[in-house]
């Protein structure tokens, strides 16, 4: 895990030796380029420097390059309906497992849903359950992740982050079991 300024990224082993490089960055209109150029392009400008030259000297798989702009964490504002996944609630990747908290949506709805195609409840009585039931699993977990969130990609939340982690301040046990 690196911190820069304004963004945070993530660098994973994955097959055949390559690794997997996922960041967020605070839109930044100075960075430039396409595909792997523009994230290479973010790391400098987030003052990531080493990390942006040691990427760079190695071999991009261009075609898995891609990029999401305008992403907002938190409860996903709608005029009805049973929404799941990212289309109802996103939480900042860092601080959950969106993919997973997807599938717990399904599970947290399909009662209800089942209910209503027996014709056990009407589509108002379902679309209010639903989100109960979702507000239920997830609300703790957004209001732990999105100031989370917020400090990673502040140079004085990352300040502090980074001094309490060092001598083992942060409780990462405790964060694990509320984000998941």
């Amino acid at each position: 895990m690196h911190l820069g300024d304004e963004g945070y990224v993530g660098v994973t082993p994955v097959e055949g030796g390559r690794v997997n490089v996922c960041g967020l960055f605070v839109q930044n209109g100075e960075t430039s380029g396409r595909g792997s150029a523009r994230l290479l392009s973010y790391l400098r400008a987030s003052g990531l420097l080493q990390l942006a030259e040691r990427l760079g000297s190695g071999d991009a798989v261009e075609k898995s390059v891609c990029g999401v702009s305008g992403v907002a964490f938190g409860v996903v504002e709608r005029s009805g309906g049973v929404a799941l996944g990212d289309a109802e609630r996103m939480i900042p990747p860092f601080t959950g497992n969106g993919m997973s908290m997807a599938f717990e949506a399904a599970e947290c709805v399909v009662e209800v849903l089942a209910g209503y195609s027996r014709g056990d409840f009407d589509w108002l009585v379902t679309e209010r359950q639903a989100g109960e039931n979702l507000e239920k699993r997830f609300a703790r977990r957004l209001k732990v992740a999105e100031p989370l969130h917020r400090m990673l990609v502040h140079p004085v939340g990352q300040h502090w982050i980074s001094s309490v982690a060092k001598p083992g301040l942060v409780p990462f046990n405790l964060l694990n079991r509320i984000l998941t």
